[in-house]
């Protein structure tokens, strides 16, 4: 008796979790939030990084993560909105700190800066990746590999760390 009961909770509880789909990377909702803290604070960051004295080249890197960020940022909150997502006002705690750490630094910003835009970037390249692979709306998942997509080219990216061939 013992043994039936085992066997059917066991057949129940192996028939259950084939049943359920495998869990995406992210629901479309976590990844809307999760592009658009990222794209914000690489373009906060960068805004702070041109402000500060530096050398032409930071500024150059600092104008182009503006732009292009900037853009990819417009389109997120523009599929989100057709999507009937919600796109954060504001960054979370942990950017609002990092931003914090580059704007009241008192030596030259590039290093952090660099190491913070390294960060963000191998970050949103994994959630994009994980998205266009794995993710259930296809509006998000068409833009998360168009932007990977756009990321690479423009950067000469092979998804392990930054290579734009910025001079600082």
């Amino acid at each position: 008796m013992r043994n039936t009961f085992r066997l059917a909770s066991l057949s129940l509880a192996t028939s259950l979790v084939f049943a359920l789909p495998a869990p995406a990377a992210e629901t479309a909702q976590d990844f809307v939030t999760k592009a658009a803290l990222g794209g914000m604070f690489e373009v906060q960051s960068s805004k702070v990084a041109q402000d500060k004295p530096q050398d032409q080249g930071l500024k150059d890197f600092a104008q182009k993560m503006i732009s292009d960020h900037g853009v990819a940022n417009a389109k997120l909150e523009s599929i989100a909105g057709e999507q009937k997502l919600k796109v954060p006002a504001d960054l979370d705690a942990a950017h609002k700190s990092d931003l914090d750490k580059l704007q009241s630094g008192t030596a030259p910003v590039v290093a952090s800066y660099a190491d913070m835009q390294k960060a963000a970037h191998t970050d949103a390249v994994s959630l994009f990746e994980a998205y266009a692979k794995d993710g259930h709306n296809a509006a998000l998942k068409s833009f998360a590999r168009r932007d990977v997509a756009d990321t690479q080219d423009a950067s000469g990216d092979d998804s392990k760390g930054r290579n734009d061939g910025a001079s600082f």
